[in-house]
């Protein structure tokens, strides 16, 4: 016993002396440091609690999310915090007060609002690579033509505050500036094609409007003779640039198809149209570099990328 006494004794003294005569949370500045940090680890874990497992958008959650920034989606590298989702997820609780027959179920909407910030995520991303960006006197012009087109500024934002419960900055940075943004990205980066058209309902007849054409002839002025299409065959058929988009719209997948596979200098057709006439085209510049629609290159992206989503 004596010999287990002198070796506890020997340990509490050489512990005595390793350790500082003041135990640091001693000192008030310390202990204040360490229990603000220690609050802070638990605010943070109860919030990812309240994110991730309850999955809340509302109360403490949101003005949380404004000192732990946890990140509701991820792009590759790229994150998407929840400031924007919170405030669009509100305004579709604000609009479904108003509308009875807007979607009724809370999941689908939290999850179709997420998809979008993911999809308007990769488009910004694509624009800062392509030094594209859209800036801000760019959206606040076009919300300005915006709101003259809907009555004023001033009845255009109360229709927002009442419908939506958005303010004008809020709606100009959610939704007017990635709807500036596409139209910009598809213009700069997207293929398009500055094309004349002939337009009949005989291909045959455009079959002989090919054998001029090789034989010389200019294309403008023989829509001029043979197009049916009164809109353009005064200009010559020119349809100045145009896009996949406008294309299929106009005349279907199949003279979009077709159009957008040739090259420059090329005539293509005759192609029948989705209404039933036969087209003939003359391919006379090509821009961008994105030979797809908007919506088909957001699939591919997609595919190629690593992406989580919290909904």
């Amino acid at each position: 016993m004596n010999r287990v006494q002198t070796i506890l004794r020997s340990f509490a003294q050489a512990f005595q002396n390793i350790m500082p005569t003041r135990w640091p949370w001693k000192n008030p500045l310390f202990s204040g440091t360490l229990c603000v940090v220690l609050i802070y680890i638990l605010g943070g874990i109860w919030h990812g609690f309240l994110l991730y497992k309850a999955k809340r958008t509302d109360g403490p959650v949101v003005w949380m999310a404004r000192v732990y920034p946890l990140p509701i989606a991820r792009i590759n590298q790229s994150f998407i915090f929840p400031s924007g989702f919170f405030t669009l997820v509100a305004s579709a609780q604000k609009y479904r007060q108003v509308d009875q027959n807007a979607v009724p179920d809370e999941q689908a909407v939290r999850s179709q609002i997420l998809a979008t910030l993911v999809n308007e995520k990769i488009m910004f991303n694509e624009a800062r690579e392509r030094d594209v960006l859209v800036s801000a006197e760019e959206a606040r012009e076009f919300y300005s033509q915006l709101a003259e087109d809907n009555g004023g500024k001033e009845a255009f934002s109360e229709v927002l505050r009442k419908l939506y419960g958005l303010t004008e900055e809020q709606f100009i940075l959610l939704r007017v500036r990635a709807a500036v943004q596409q139209k910009k990205l598809e213009e700069s980066a997207f293929t398009r094609v500055k094309v004349r058209v002939i337009v009949h309902t005989n291909e045959g007849h455009l079959r002989n409007v090919i054998g001029e054409l090789n034989s010389g002839k200019d294309f403008g002025e023989l829509a001029r003779i043979n197009s049916q299409d009164q809109k353009t065959r005064e200009n010559g058929g020119d349809l100045g640039f145009v896009d996949r988009q406008t294309i299929a719209q106009s005349y279907g997948d199949e003279v979009e198809n077709a159009l957008f596979a040739g090259k420059s200098a090329d005539v293509v057709g005759p192609v029948k149209t989705k209404d039933g006439p036969f087209v003939l085209f003359r391919i006379e510049q090509i821009s961008g570099s994105i030979n797809a629609r908007f919506e088909t290159w957001l699939v591919q992206e997609q595919a190629q990328k690593r992406i989580w989503r919290l909904y």
